[in-house]
């Protein structure tokens, strides 16, 4: 017999290694099918040709041929401590839930195109052949590539991914969102045979036949998707991109709670491959660290034909709001000057639903959801009040559930609203709403050939349609409420509203020249001035200074420490001997006790205390001790709002 030690993709107890006997020697990375108390789990083996133990031992059976790469297993095992979770939790990221058999996949993996465009064959500028050149032939390994939208970001993508491929390596590129899938297929689909997708979306049986067929594949290949990709078997990797790196989509927020681009420059030394972090707004860390440690910084130039004329409305102003309370007057006529060109226009809001409060004029109540507290957001089309934290639906209410009162009013505007606005505006317009509230078939994933066609001539969107689209005959972007997120209590409220705001403003100006309206209570703030003016420097030379003066980072390391409990008594004095026992043992500056931003999941309420250090290894032993005592722990919170 022979013996070797295996990480089971389940935890038992305290172990995260366990013991078994197997006919046949296994080899480290070997995956395995084991019994795990009176059930089976599938694990893989971390230590081979162990000595004969002196307890009994059950039977691993090996269920692939196949080794997870090395590169990829040492980056797991990195991820454990890092992030202060078992391996078996780590696991659960890589492996399929069912992993049963040895038969090859039978399907391909790759996406054929029902729609969509392919990319066409462009020579790449002097600047361009310079860029990638430079990436190619540097020692250095991590590279930001700065490159505003129209910048060619894409045409080096696609250099750098045919040199890998013709080197005889593997690419990994992710996005931050399904919904740009299909866009970023067709900009690679000519490179290769072996372009591989995966994400969240598909079944668990096709999620399964792609990761085996990406285990089974020796030839170069690509794979693309959203952060889970990270954990593609891919062998041999060459180079890892990340598009739209500053969207907060790469960071899970459960736990494990990783951060793609922290793992992904792990994952990309161990294979020694090149790093590529894409965006026109590098987060605020990144590229501090960057700028610090000396690491290459590349900015690409918008193209110098692409101009905009950029109006900022404000909304305390009313007499802009003639014709609708909601649309301004001079949007309006954007609108009607874009629609009379037969040219595209985007109307973006942070704001799924009809309306975003409901309120009783006579005695103030507002309905919450019972799960949360969440205050409810009208859903007209449904009919319903609808929390869009837990999906708690109730009907709408004819009379104020507390006095009995029928003045029950709805103020806000959210998606719905709009699209039924603009419907009744422009009856002759085809007008599409996307948010994630669209069924199958409706999705921006779905009609994105017909979104980058032009045939559809208003688009309405949330976070989705600001996400890296390339929308060639959008001329006109309109913005109902670019302070949406303004003001969330949250130390990265500033850089994400200014993220959001200057991703869409790069939506226009595709035709050459574009024309955008901002509507917003707070028009001289720095984020909105700098978004609108397309000044990332002047953005991050004063924010670098507001994150310095209050200890954020990148100036600080943090670490969240969250407790749940039924009673919110014992919530609070959680918290609050938690901070105490902190402040005392370890002398660390902690903020808090306070509500979680979502105070009530399900019947449980969660208070938070935040530490600060100037040494993340500070963090990491009280990280260690509260995750054992139950705590929900986040080491490198990107954001607060928990």
């Amino acid at each position: 017999m022979f013996y070797a030690e295996v990480v089971p993709n389940r935890v038992s107890g305290d172990k995260t290694a366990l013991t078994y006997a197997s006919n046949s020697q296994l080899k480290r990375g070997a995956i395995v099918d084991v019994p795990l108390g009176k059930n089976r789990s599938n694990g893989v083996v971390v230590k081979s040709n162990l000595s004969q133990p002196s307890f009994k031992t059950k039977e691993a059976r090996l269920i692939n041929d196949r080794l997870i790469p090395e590169e990829l297993l040492k980056t797991l095992e990195w991820m454990s401590d890092y992030y202060i979770t078992p391996l078996p939790l780590i696991l659960n990221l890589l492996l399929p839930k069912t992993l049963t058999s040895q038969g090859r996949p039978r399907k391909s993996g790759n996406l054929k195109l029902s729609h969509g465009r392919l990319m066409k064959t462009l020579d790449l500028s002097a600047r361009q052949r310079d860029v990638v050149k430079l990436i190619v032939e540097s020692e250095q390994r991590n590279f930001i590539l700065h490159g505003d939208t129209g910048s060619g970001k894409t045409l080096i993508y696609r250099e750098l991914i045919k040199n890998c491929l013709a080197d005889g390596k593997s690419v990994l590129f992710l996005v931050p969102e399904i919904s740009l899938l299909t866009q970023a297929v067709s900009d690679l689909n000519d490179l290769s045979e072996h372009i591989f997708i995966t994400h969240s979306a598909l079944t668990e049986a096709r999620r399964k036949e792609i990761w085996l067929q990406i285990l089974q594949q020796d030839k170069p290949s690509v794979v693309v998707g959203p952060r889970s990709a990270l954990f593609s078997p891919l062998k041999n990797l060459g180079v890892v991109i990340i598009d739209e790196e500053h969207e907060s989509s790469y960071k899970q927020d459960s736990s494990p709670r990783y951060e793609s681009q922290i793992v992904a420059r792990q994952l990309a030394a161990q294979h020694q491959a090149k790093l590529i972090l894409g965006s026109a707004t590098p987060r605020i860390t990144d590229y501090y660290i960057a700028k610090t440690l000396g690491n290459t910084i590349i900015p690409m130039p918008p193209h110098k034909n692409n101009v905009r004329a950029v109006t900022i409305i404000d909304q305390a102003q009313k007499q802009s709001f003639i014709k609708n309370h909601h649309l301004s007057d001079q949007l309006l006529k954007e609108l009607e000057t874009s629609l009379r060109a037969n040219r595209q226009s985007l109307i973006y809001l942070n704001r799924r639903g009809t309306a975003s409060i409901a309120l009783c004029n006579n005695c103030g109540w507002s309905p919450l959801c019972p799960d949360c507290g969440t205050a409810l957001a009208l859903h007209h089309d449904l009919n319903k009040l609808v929390c869009h934290q837990s999906g708690y639906k109730q009907p709408i209410p004819q009379t104020c559930p507390d006095c009995g009162h029928s003045d029950v009013v709805y103020r806000g505007v959210g998606t719905k609203k709009i699209e039924s606005e603009l419907n009744k505006i422009f009856p002759q317009a085809v007008i599409k709403r996307f948010d994630s509230d669209n069924i199958e078939g409706e999705r921006l994933l779905d009609l994105y050939g017909s979104a980058h066609d032009g045939q559809i001539d208003i688009i309405i969107g949330t976070q989705t349609v600001a996400k890296g689209l390339d929308l060639p005959k959008l001329d006109l972007v309109g913005v109902v409420s670019a302070d949406s997120e303004l003001y969330l209590p949250d130390f990265s409220a500033a850089e994400r509203s200014f993220q959001l705001l200057y991703q869409v403003v790069g939506r226009s100006a595709r035709l050459g020249h574009g024309r955008v309206v901002i509507q917003t209570y707070h028009p001289d703030h720095y984020a909105i001035r700098f978004a609108a003016n397309r000044d990332y420097q002047g953005f991050y030379q004063e924010e670098i200074k507001i994150r310095q003066l209050y200890r954020y980072p990148p100036h600080r390391y943090l670490l969240a420490l969250i407790c749940s409990y039924v009673s919110r008594d014992k919530a609070i004095a959680a918290a609050t001997l938690a901070k105490a026992e902190i402040n005392k043992r370890h002398k660390l500056e902690v903020i808090g006790p306070a509500p979680a931003f979502y105070e009530r999941r399900g019947r449980r309420y969660r208070w938070i205390v935040v530490v600060k250090s100037t040494s993340r290894s500070k963090l990491l032993p009280i990280a260690r001790e509260y995750r054992q005592a139950g705590w929900q722990i986040d080491i490198d919170p990107t954001n607060l709002l928990y």
